[in-house]
């Protein structure tokens, strides 16, 4: 009898890059809830009170206002994968913890999938209230303020399409779309956010995204280029992204 076979897993693991504390992947069904502590995985189209966090960290992303302020899972929709759906009206989840709390550098990268030109422009992610990111804003032009005492805007295509988004912020801050830098500032002021925040913000309705928002991760250091070019294939491969 010959040896057994094991099936050798080949798909890139975000894991092995260092210092990730958040990671939201909207494909793994078994970390979708449709409670805040648990309960069970929603139905195509039923709102989404909890996303489990697979960096081990424990950071989940959690909505206890049900109703429209919780997105919706919507199965199979990006690119064969569950996504998550932001209405840009009111919904939005808030990461538990304080996971950059101890900090001096971070790093986020969300798949993002606009899904109208005409919306208000909203947030991909929020972090204070007096830093309102937009990616982008209506006017075509990105603001964002994570991990910066400074609101950046850099001017870039207005995106509708599935794409990746990808900021690294220190002594040194810089923004990607589709591993393309496309925004850079050398002598940023780095501030740990205050407040984690997916798709909106409830304290300014013009925060709000309507978007599909499929995978979100966030690292306590600033990346490397070749280090976000590494996550934004494995990203692109997975999404289908532009």
């Amino acid at each position: 009898m010959g040896l057994p076979i094991r099936a050798i897993r080949t798909q890139f693991d975000p894991r092995r890059i260092p210092n990730l504390v958040v990671w939201l992947d909207g494909s793994d069904s078994s970390t979708l809830y449709d409670a805040t502590t648990g309960g069970s995985l929603p139905a195509n189209g039923a709102a989404v009170a909890r996303w489990e966090d697979k960096s081990g960290r424990g950071h989940h992303a959690t909505q206890d206002q049900s109703g429209n302020d919780q997105p919706l899972r919507r199965a199979g929709a990006a690119n064969g994968r569950d996504t998550l759906e932001f209405d840009g009206v009111n919904d939005f989840m808030t990461i538990g913890g304080t996971p950059l709390s101890a900090a001096t550098s971070a790093s986020i990268l969300a798949v993002v999938d606009k899904l109208s030109s005409t919306n208000n422009g909203g947030a991909v992610w929020g972090v204070s209230s007096n830093l309102n990111n937009h990616h982008p804003w209506t006017d075509g032009k990105f603001y964002d303020g994570f991990g910066s005492s400074t609101r950046y805007s850099y001017t870039s295509a207005n995106r509708t399409d599935r794409h990746v988004l990808a900021v690294t912020a220190g002594a040194q801050y810089r923004a990607y779309v589709d591993g393309v830098q496309i925004y850079e500032n050398v002598s940023n002021t780095f501030v740990a956010p205050a407040r984690y925040l997916i798709g909106g913000d409830i304290n300014n309705v013009s925060l709000f995204v309507y978007a599909q928002i499929p995978e979100l991760m966030l690292f306590d250091r600033a990346l490397t280029a070749s280090e976000v070019g590494v996550l934004y294939q494995y990203l692109r491969a997975k999404w289908n992204t532009t």
